[in-house]
């Protein structure tokens, strides 16, 4: 997804194998992750070892250059909740691998601050969608629907598709991430704070459901973005109808 562009120069490493040799950073934007929580369930390993490792070698650029890292997190720390909507300082449930991973990326980032005073924020994202999205074992449901749709294929919904996600557009994850350049320490939510079911978003994108075998999953996320709000004046901007309605 990486366009070229006169104003940056492109640098590929594996960050799961190396930490790159990169002078006068600023601020590191760690995106860098084997995403989804079914992946994880079918190759733990490698899904532990691409979100941990890199982490690492992205907090030793930050150490060895004195830069501020932007952590990519994950709502998938909060599991089941007993109150909704969630704040940054519920309980933490982890309900696969790819969630433990994404918290221990949180606490090495702590470790990192306390041990080498290096400034983090750790983002928890909430469902993100939007163009761009991956497809194939990476695929987000919103993604999986609108190719099955495509195919002229029923939209497969787990369990009863009564499990509401709070769906989050990529441009208020990425203005986040640029409000974190210059404000803000520690975690935020950044969710739409509007949950919607997903048999809901199934049965606008087509009348052809057919519904699959439930999974661990949690049954509800609802992001609490009144810290993120204040601390980095930051709001989402997008309304998923309209937003949907472009991605059809």
């Amino acid at each position: 997804n990486v366009q070229e562009h006169e104003n940056y120069t492109f640098m590929e490493y594996d960050l799961t194998w190396e930490t790159p040799h990169i002078d006068d950073v600023d601020y590191v934007f760690h995106l860098a992750a084997l995403p989804r929580v079914p992946v994880s369930f079918d190759e733990p390993y490698k899904s532990l070892t691409n979100n941990i490792i890199p982490t690492i070698n992205a907090l030793e650029i930050c150490r060895k250059s004195c830069a501020k890292m932007i952590y990519s997190s994950s709502s998938s720390i909060y599991g089941n909740q007993i109150s909704y909507p969630t704040n940054e300082e519920a309980s933490k449930h982890m309900m696969s691998p790819y969630a433990r991973a994404k918290w221990i990326g949180e606490e090495l980032c702590l470790e990192y601050e306390q041990a080498f005073d290096v400034p983090f924020v750790a983002l928890r994202y909430f469902n993100v969608y939007g163009p761009g999205m991956t497809s194939g074992g990476y695929a987000t449901a919103i993604k999986i629907f609108l190719e099955q749709r495509a195919e002229d294929k029923p939209l497969t919904v787990t369990g009863d598709g009564e499990q509401m996600r709070d769906f989050t557009h990529v441009d208020d994850v990425v203005n986040a991430n640029i409000k974190c350049m210059k404000k803000g320490s520690g975690a935020f939510n950044i969710g739409a704070g509007s949950p919607r079911k997903i048999i809901d978003i199934a049965r606008i994108i087509s009348d052809d459901i057919q519904f699959i075998d439930k999974r661990n999953e949690p049954h509800l996320n609802h992001a609490d973005y009144t810290k993120a709000k204040r601390e980095l004046d930051w709001l989402p901007l997008a309304h998923f109808d309209d937003k949907l309605n472009e991605l059809l």
